[in-house]
């Protein structure tokens, strides 16, 4: 008798645990399979594969099952309802406008080598100033230029 009640009280404990195996396929709106849905439990969590697959053991048939990725709605199922073949519904998203004000320096310009900016480009600038300033005193003075290349 001892042992008959051991056995039914294990039988009903383990159907009162029911723990089940959750797997399956995600698609997207265009029937394409999605990788890299969260697919959550209350206690555990996966990703889908590149080929849409997930799977979560030791799920309780009563657990909520929820499917989140970027760009789609979250959806919901309890664990023993859900389907083998899960499709999320796309969502945009919106989000607040953004002002680009740009600020322009007046570096001069500069193609040296087919390069145009950097310390290279100030570097030539400052010796072309430099001629120049040279090239206008001789002029000033009459006196021979002897390099004056820009």
């Amino acid at each position: 008798m001892k042992i008959f009640l051991s056995v039914l009280l294990l039988l009903t404990i383990s159907f009162a645990s029911e723990a089940l195996e959750v797997f399956g396929k995600v698609y997207g709106n265009n029937q394409l399979p999605l990788e890299n849905v969260v697919v959550s439990s209350e206690k555990k969590a996966a990703i889908s594969n590149a080929k849409g697959y997930f799977n979560l053991q030791n799920i309780e048939a009563n657990e909520k099952i929820r499917f989140h990725k970027i760009g789609f709605k979250d959806t919901v199922f309890v664990a023993k309802q859900l389907p083998r073949k899960v499709i999320l519904e796309e969502k945009s998203i919106e989000i607040a406008g953004i002002n680009i004000v740009g600020k322009r320096e007046n570096r001069g310009t500069c193609f040296r080598d087919g390069k145009y900016g950097g310390e290279r480009c100030r570097y030539f600038e400052k010796q072309r100033k430099s001629e120049f300033e040279r090239f206008k005193a001789a002029v000033r003075l009459s006196v021979p230029v002897q390099s004056a290349v820009w």
